[in-house]
């Protein structure tokens, strides 16, 4: 979903600049009614390694040497205060978690709902 157009030039250094500050496509978004009636505008993101960690360029290097990278999760932060600042909430589920969890869970999570159904999918237990 796009949520803010910015043309990226890399001749242009402010738009380069804008670029990477200010989310520009998103995974999911959800705006409507919630089950309590309240209305929400909620962007969905799905993580996985490739948001969070940074990779050589070649791509069998890469599978041995991901490193956590600092600058990634900023830039991820940064975007979420900037979705936030303009109305929206931000639910971000990790890769993982999307294809083992309970998907009700995940969609009561998403609304910030409280709910009755615990996640079944516990990293830490495996």
């Amino acid at each position: 979903m796009w949520v803010n157009w910015i043309h990226y030039d890399r001749k242009s250094r402010e738009r380069a600049d804008r670029y990477h500050l200010k989310p520009f496509r998103v995974d999911f978004l959800y705006q409507g009614f919630t089950i309590t009636g309240d209305f929400k505008r909620t962007i969905v993101e799905v993580d996985n390694i490739w948001h969070i960690a940074e990779f050589k360029r070649d791509v069998e290097e890469s599978l041995r040497s991901q490193r956590a990278s600092l600058e990634k999760f900023t830039e991820h932060l940064r975007r979420d205060r900037w979705l936030r600042k303009r109305g929206w909430e931000v639910c971000r589920f990790s890769d993982l978690e999307a294809k083992k969890e309970d998907q009700m869970y995940l969609f009561y999570e998403m609304q910030g709902e409280p709910h009755q159904i615990p996640p079944t999918y516990l990293p830490h237990k495996e």
